[in-house]
């Protein structure tokens, strides 16, 4: 279990990793067939 109050930075780095790889996968994919088609 995660100890919020002693590391609440990691916790979001954490999220924020996840966030911009999630956002990069759509990215990505919305991005690629673009280049490819056009």
């Amino acid at each position: 279990m995660y100890k919020w109050e002693s590391c609440p930075l990691a916790i979001w780095n954490e999220i924020a990793d996840v966030i911009s790889l999630h956002l990069g996968l759509v990215y990505g994919v919305n991005f690629v067939p673009k280049v490819l088609s056009a």
